[in-house]
């Protein structure tokens, strides 16, 4: 039976495996995600997952990753993983590799500290609205995994919330709009933070997003600090909807993604990777001094024409995948960094005074 459920799950994620093909009965091949398998060559593909006995193995010939599924599935996606652990637990299906689940905190469709859900009453998880439910179809509108709405909340009065939520905001000048709610937790899984974006609100509306800090609360704001694994590379971004289409990112809602190097001081490889906006003057003095602090940093190239990662998935037709190929590819640090970085700002500079006389 496990081997079904490995096939079962490994077919559920196959989207997000780049240049992944079966080429057997038991056996599949695609570029590792661990490693990233190439950065000069994406239709590189040396990752792969065969059957042996009851289980799912899988071997990079890169990296030299080797490990049964579930410690594979555990690295890629977090939720989708608890999923599988209890669909196992389920069917009695516990190998010896495996240990039962922690049933306490399923999915994480609240908060697991005990005030936690007090701070998000007037809120439902996704994993709990019909597919024509507006939350649902706007996720599905911004093209967000599923295996991540679990991270993600609907609340249809927002100033009730807010105020549930916090005491400082009792006297915030919204309306009471439908907004899709996101959590932000510490290392040590508090409620830190809470992000609001208005499902009706168009572009350029300044209250399009509200983030709230929690009573008491004197942590960075960070989204996603509580899944990160320090000793992987880790994503820097700035919104938690474009973090939630990369392996291992966290968020920071600004462009102040020093506060991610800040926020997690024992990580060693964080990558930051700011919005695709190169005629912004302010966030260019941003990137010159995390240039300055040595950093590692994505510059994005010319020919990425949209703002964000999510309009690089959603306008442009890009995937997870290929975005993060791209990032990594992109990314320099040292004396590499200020070069580019140098290269960089001349071309935008020139690029923007031939548009401007165009």
């Amino acid at each position: 039976m496990s081997v079904f459920i490995d096939s079962k799950y490994l077919g559920l994620m196959s989207v997000r495996l780049r240049n992944f093909k079966r080429k057997g009965p038991s056996l599949w091949n695609f570029s590792c995600p661990l490693c990233g398998d190439s950065k000069k060559d994406l239709t590189k593909a040396r990752g792969y997952m065969y059957a042996k006995k009851a289980d799912l193995l899988y071997k990079c010939r890169n990296c030299g990753a080797s490990m049964i599924f579930a410690n594979f599935l555990k690295a890629i996606d977090n939720t989708m993983y608890e999923e599988y652990m209890v669909e196992r637990f389920t069917n009695g299906d516990i190998g010896r590799n495996i240990k039962a689940p922690d049933r306490s905190n399923d999915f994480k469709t609240t908060p697991p500290k005990v005030t936690a859900p007090r701070k998000l009453l007037s809120c439902e998880s996704l994993t709990e609205l019909d597919v024509d439910h507006p939350a649902i179809q706007y996720v599905i509108s911004r093209r967000i995994p599923k295996s991540q709405w679990a991270r993600l909340y609907y609340t249809s009065d927002f100033v009730k919330f807010s105020l549930q939520s916090t005491d400082r905001y009792k006297d915030l000048k919204i309306e009471n709009d439908a907004r899709l709610v996101m959590p932000f937790y510490n290392r040590n899984d508090e409620l830190t933070h809470v992000q609001g974006r208005s499902l009706t609100a168009t572009a350029g509306d300044r209250l399009r997003y509200l983030t709230l800090e929690v009573d008491g609360n004197e942590d960075i704001k960070l989204f996603g600090a509580e899944r990160v694994k320090i000793s992987q590379r880790i994503y820097a971004v700035e919104g938690p909807i474009d973090s939630l289409f990369l392996p291992n990112a966290v968020a920071t809602a600004d462009s102040n993604l020093r506060a991610a190097v800040d926020a997690l001081p024992e990580a060693k490889d964080i990558v930051l990777v700011f919005d695709n906006e190169p005629r912004n003057k302010d966030l260019i003095r941003t990137i010159r001094k995390a240039v300055a602090n040595k950093y590692q940093v994505c510059l994005w190239p010319e020919t990425m024409k949209w703002k964000d990662i999510n309009d690089m998935i959603v306008k442009g037709g890009l995937t997870s995948e290929q975005v993060r190929g791209i990032i990594d590819e992109n990314t320099y640090s040292g004396l590499t960094l200020e070069l580019v970085f140098s290269n960089w700002v001349k071309n935008c500079e020139e690029s923007h005074a031939v548009s401007r006389n165009a």
